[in-house]
């Protein structure tokens, strides 16, 4: 049944929306650095305290403590390598990525019966 509780996620809309997200944030990103060079101090400060963009910058960087913490918690049945492949996805990729991959590695659970 595929809306049951314990059936897995659909992999291919996953897949779609974490590379779409990570494609349309990177060109962004590509288009400033392009115009402002390699500035990685400066490219924080505008994105965090600009009046424009600070409260969804702010808002990415809880949702990307979010899934690493959630990561974190489930050490146990993701392994070692699946977390530390979400977290560096989410802090050097971005969080689309590292969201796509933690819910691409998530077990269904099993119901009593």
């Amino acid at each position: 049944m595929p809306d049951s509780p314990t059936s897995p996620l659909p992999k291919l809309p996953i897949l779609a929306f974490g590379l779409g997200g990570l494609a349309v944030s990177w060109f962004f990103f590509g288009m400033w650095f392009a115009e402002h060079g390699l500035d990685f101090g400066r490219f924080w400060t505008v994105a965090l305290y600009s009046g424009e963009s600070a409260g969804l910058v702010w808002d990415l960087v809880a949702s990307g403590a979010l899934v690493s913490v959630i990561a974190l918690y489930r050490r146990a049945t993701l392994g070692a390598g699946r977390v530390a492949a979400v977290l560096v996805t989410t802090f050097v990729l971005g969080v689309c990525g590292g969201l796509a991959l933690l819910l691409l590695f998530e077990r269904p659970t099993q119901t009593q019966p």
